[in-house]
């Protein structure tokens, strides 16, 4: 991670939170090299509710079931989930069925 003109090193590599970000004192005392390598090693297994998170973010849509969607729609009076995709056929811009 780059902050400024430091170069800022890994904790794990002795370094310091140049951007103090983390407090790392606790963060060493809570993570040690036991626990953090198996909790990288399940970063598979929450790549699809990143991927979700990212989506949604990326979209401006909310993320959550069909349910909580509708309830927003609802709620703000708003489509919310997204429509078909493309240009509108020219019958159906004009308003004819």
């Amino acid at each position: 991670m780059s902050t400024g003109n430091t170069q800022a090193v890994p904790s794990s590599q002795g370094g310091t939170d140049a951007a103090e970000l983390v407090e790392l004192e606790e963060w060493r005392r809570d993570w040690t090299t036991e626990e953090w390598g198996p909790w990288l090693r399940q970063g598979e297994e929450r790549t699809d509710g990143a991927r979700a998170i990212r989506d949604a973010t990326h979209a401006g849509r909310p993320l959550g079931s069909p349910e909580f969607v509708a309830g927003l729609e609802e709620r703000w009076e708003r489509k919310l989930t997204p429509g078909k995709a493309g240009r509108p056929r020219k019958a159906q811009a004009l308003g004819a069925a």
